[in-house]
């Protein structure tokens, strides 16, 4: 058997000559640690270096700072965006050489203010900026199951991210917008619409909490990586019965 992370890999394995009957879901789980709110005052004092305007929404986006996470296209949106928010991107900057080039290719003006980097985040500052994000922005180009979402969902955020991996599997059209990657106008719309609905992002956000609860915890894929092995060794035990 061939364990998937989510069935949108199936076509894939179609393409590899897989048949059907050997694939199998096991999906990535979510760290509880996320699952638990922070306590507000901790919350607001993780946040503190970030000097975030709390009457603006605040758009958060962590990952690897490499071209497949799309850095580039949710610089392009934030130029482009009409609705006035916070945009926050986390994540180590690998090089000042790297970073600046990076702004230069998507057109982006540091001195515009638009975008704050916040470099290295501590755990905590991670999850600080989950639970006070009001959008979750991960214009990946490519991916398989990306943590970041979940863990971004069970924090109560809505998403815009890209159809592209396993990401459809996770944002579903109730827990976020999906957009094609590479497209900076196409982001900037999405956030811009959710930036300007607050009553539909806390809508999709109780929504992708309870996803995340539901469909991506390690006792639901425990479960199942245990489905899949007992079915192995039952076809395995009829094959030998047959064969007697």
């Amino acid at each position: 058997r061939i364990a998937m992370l989510s069935p949108e890999e199936t076509p894939l394995m179609a393409r590899l000559g897989i048949a059907p009957d050997r694939l199998g879901v096991v999906t990535n789980g979510v760290d509880p640690w996320f699952a638990t709110p922070m306590d507000a005052d901790e919350c607001k004092h993780r946040l503190t270096r970030f000097a975030i305007d709390p009457a603006k929404p605040l758009i958060f986006f962590v990952g690897n700072h490499t071209p497949n996470k799309g850095i580039d296209t949710l610089l392009g949106a934030a130029m482009a965006m009409t609705v006035p928010a916070n945009i926050v991107i986390g994540g180590g900057i690998r090089s000042a050489t790297e970073h600046e080039a990076l702004m230069a290719d998507a057109g982006y003006d540091p001195a515009s203010g638009r975008v704050l980097f916040t470099d290295f985040l501590s755990r905590e500052e991670l999850k600080a900026l989950y639970q006070a994000c009001d959008i979750f922005a991960f214009p990946s180009r490519a991916d398989t199951l990306p943590l970041v979402l979940i863990e971004a969902m069970v924090s109560r955020s809505a998403v815009v991210s890209t159809r592209i991996g396993g990401i459809p599997y996770e944002v579903t059209p109730d827990t976020g917008i999906l957009i094609e990657p590479g497209d900076p106008a196409a982001l900037a719309a999405a956030l811009d619409a959710l930036a300007a609905d607050p009553a539909r992002c806390r809508a999709m956000a109780e929504a992708g909490r309870q996803r995340a609860l539901d469909i991506f915890n390690w006792e639901r894929s425990a479960d199942l990586a245990v489905a899949l092995y007992a079915d192995v060794l039952s076809a395995h035990k009829s094959k030998n019965r047959q064969a007697a």
